[in-house]
Order: C-alpha cells, then sequence, then structure tokens
C-alpha cells in the first residue's frame, strides 16, 4: 500500500508543471498531501508490529519521506477544514509520534539507510555519504548529516525532523524559485511555465538547486549582477555538467541564426560548447554544432561541415556579391569537410551560392550553370544579382530577388 500511493503521488507531481491556475495547482498539492496522508495511516498498527514492519528500511523510508511531503506541502494546502483530510492529520501525528521513540532507540547506524533513502526519495542528487546524527540531546527528534563535497560542489547540512517530516537543506526548507527568477526571459525560454521545487545550492556561483530532475538534467540557478541580471544556470546529468553561455557573449562572433536560434552549453568535462537547437534544447547530437577550443582559435564544426568566419578579409572578397544581398551577421559560410567547396547561404532570402574548389566562380544554387557576375552593374542598393554562363554564352540573366528569397522576375541582358 505505501510503495502504490508514492508512486502515485510522484505520478501526479509531474502534472503540476502544466497546471497555470492556482486554485487548480491548490487543488493538486491538496491530493498528493492526502495520498501521502493515506500511505502514513497505513503504519497505524499496534506498537509489536509497528516495530516489525520498521525494521525494514524499505518501509521506515516510505513513512518518513510521505511526512516529509505533507510537511513541504503544508503551506500551499493551507489550513484544509475537511474531516477526512483533519482524521488523516492527527493519524499521521499518532504514526510519527509512535514510531519516532522505536527509531531512536535504536542505534544510527542500524536505522541511517530509513532516513538516507527518504532523502534520497525527496532529493534525487543527494549522496549518502556521510553519518547520521542527534542534532542535540534537548532537539533529539532532529538528525543531522553533512553530505559529501563532489565534482567541486560544496558540503550541506541536512536536518531532518522525526516527529513532523520537516526536512532543512543549510538551514532552509524546500521551496520554488523566486518569481524574478520564473519571470526571467530565459528561464521562460526553457522552462516555460514548469514549476521548479528547488533548495539551497551546493554549487559555487549559484543559489538555488533543483530537488529533482527535470528533462534528464538537475539544475542550479544564481543570477549575477549584471544590468539586466542574466540568469545563471548550471545543469548537471551522472558526471556531466554544464553551463549555460548567455547570447551577449556571442553576439557579433557568429551568424545572428548562430546565436538566436539555439541554446549554448558549455561542457566543464569535455571543454566544448555545445550548440542544441532552442526548440531541443535538452537534447545532445552528433548533429549539432559544438565549438571546440584548437589552442589558436575557437572552431565551430560537425561532422562533414565547418562554419567559416565571415569577417576574415579573404572571405569578404570571396563574398563580395552576396553581401550586396544582405547584412553580413545573416550569411553562412560552410566548408564542406571533404569536397572543400564553400557553401553560401542566405537563410531570410532563402538563397543560396557555392564556391567549388580551386574554383573563382560563385555559381547559384537554384540555377545550375550559371555564375555570380563580378560585375554588378546595377548597384548594390536593390536586391538584383547578374547571373552568367560559365563558358561561351555572352548573355547575363538578372534576377530579381523578393523579400521571401523567391525569383520575382529574370530577364536576359546582352553581353
Amino acid at each position: 500500500m505505501p510503495l502504490g500511493c508514492l508512486q502515485l503521488d510522484q505520478s501526479a507531481s509531474k502534472k503540476l508543471s502544466g497546471l497555470d491556475d492556482e486554485e487548480e495547482r491548490r487543488d493538486f498539492y491538496l491530493i498528493i498531501s492526502q495520498m501521502a496522508l493515506i500511505c502514513i495511516a497505513s503504519f497505524d498498527v499496534d506498537e509489536k508490529h509497528l516495530r516489525i514492519v520498521l525494521t525494514d528500511t524499505t518501509q521506515m523510508r516510505m513513512m518518513i519521506h510521505s511526512s516529509v511531503i505533507i510537511q513541504n506541502l503544508s503551506h500551499s494546502v493551507g489550513a484544509c477544514t475537511e474531516p477526512f483530510y483533519i482524521n488523516l492529520a492527527l493519524q499521521k501525528q499518532r504514526v510519527l509520534y509512535n514510531s519516532y521513540g522505536f527509531i531512536l532507540t535504536e542505534t544510527l547506524e542500524k536505522i541511517c539507510q530509513g532516513p538516507n533513502l527518504a532523502v534520497k526519495s525527496a532529493l534525487p542528487f543527494y549522496n549518502e555519504g556521510g553519518v547520521w546524527k542527534l542534532l542535540s540531546d534537548i532537539e533529539y527528534h532532529w538528525l543531522e548529516k553533512k553530505t559529501v563535497p563532489r565534482n567541486g560542489k560544496v558540503s550541506l547540512p541536512i536536518q531532518i525532523n522525526i516527529l513532523t517530516g520537516e526536512l532543512l537543506v543549510n538551514g532552509l526548507p524546500p521551496s520554488r524559485l523566486p518569481t524574478l527568477y520564473e519571470e526571467h526571459p530565459v528561464f521562460r525560454e526553457l522552462f516555460g511555465r514548469e514549476l521548479i521545487e528547488v533548495m539551497p545550492s551546493d554549487i559555487p556561483g549559484t543559489i538555488f538547486s533543483s530537488m529533482k530532475s527535470y528533462h534528464g538534467y538537475n539544475f542550479a540557478f544564481g543570477m549575477d549582477d549584471s544590468e539586466p541580471p542574466q540568469l545563471v544556470i548550471v545543469a548537471s546529468a551522472n558526471d556531466e555538467i554544464l553551463d549555460l553561455i548567455p547570447r551577449r557573449i556571442l553576439n557579433n562572433n557568429l551568424p545572428a541564426s548562430f546565436i538566436d536560434d539555439y541554446v549554448h552549453w558549455y561542457n566543464r568535462q569535455s571543454g566544448m560548447v555545445e550548440f542544441r537547437p532552442a526548440k531541443s534544447a535538452w537534447c545532445s547530437s552528433d548533429s549539432n554544432w559544438p565549438l571546440r577550443d584548437t589552442g589558436s582559435a575557437w572552431v565551430l564544426k560537425r561532422p562533414g561541415q565547418t562554419l567559416i568566419c565571415p569577417t576574415s578579409s579573404t572571405i569578404k572578397r570571396i563574398c563580395q556579391n552576396p553581401r550586396s544581398l544582405e547584412e553580413e551577421t545573416y550569411i553562412h559560410i560552410i566548408r564542406d569537410n571533404t569536397t572543400f567547396a564553400l557553401n553560401i547561404s542566405l537563410p531570410r532570402l532563402r538563397l543560396d551560392f557555392s564556391l567549388e574548389q580551386g574554383s573563382s566562380g560563385i555559381h547559384r544554387r537554384q540555377f545550375r550553370g550559371m555564375y555570380v557576375d563580378k560585375v554588378q552593374q546595377i548597384g548594390t542598393l536593390v536586391s538584383y544579382v547578374d547571373l552568367r554562363p560559365r563558358v561561351g554564352d555572352v548573355h547575363r540573366v538578372v534576377v530579381k530577388v523578393n523579400l521571401d528569397g523567391n525569383p520575382l522576375s529574370g530577364g536576359l541582358a546582352g553581353g
């Protein structure tokens, strides 16, 4: 019975992220709290049988974790006056009072696995190193231990009240992120209206850590002192730690769409920055663009392709004609690592050009056999491109480009 209730509770918790209405949220919190109370009510047996049940660390974990859930939701649920809820709450107090006496008469080494499993259920990234001890002779219903620092994290004290289920991390109860964080544009882009339950962070440079994983990661949040304040996000999964790179750092160094259409994660282990499409910010893929430090420069390269810096003098000369059609920051120059051809793309105009290795002529892919004429006599203030055949024909084709990238008209002009 307790295990089934707890699994249902965890399933219901996931639904909360899709609820924006505060009244709906409160109703859901009430349901979760009631299920946790029912879990504890299943331990309401005589003292002899209760001792036998609690010798099973899994059962002890269920009871303590359920009490933690109820305590954490007490503020959100508020003062519920339903008789059924009140009776369950009174039953919970009786069970916890009868249980804590047994727990504390046993040696802490013997019962430590129960609190460990309960805290692990509430804080999935909690490590079980260290030993539980009584907080003091007076506060004998409080157990305390410190987390083991790993991967550059700091040690944090954790306290749990066996009588009430109150769980404290670094002296503070778990809560939700402040409004300043939840309303930040970066948070909205990545998490939408998702409710992130947090506690004090053990990662330097951040203030809050998520209590459980979201999208496969545990998160730490902070806010820097820039103007406007920039949200700091650190994502971790297993031994991988990722830092979110603010887009402003990449401004003027890359084409605009490589900045605006991607989320940029710096991997502390590999030392590279992975460009993930904004719509799949949590998915690492071989098709994503990794930015690597080669020692002399940072290179954006994925299998088969390398992004070429558009600001070099050589590239500026090569792309002089495409630059008459589009702002430099919206031109993509990508080298094919097999053929060494340069592919020049103007995404906003939906135009594509290419320059083959050993060739001096740029041709537009939409017009086979036609190359961009070096003599652009019409001028650069209107969206026209002069095209000519590679050899033989002295006639030229003048293509007017619409804002959506489609040719509006074309005509032959004498050589």
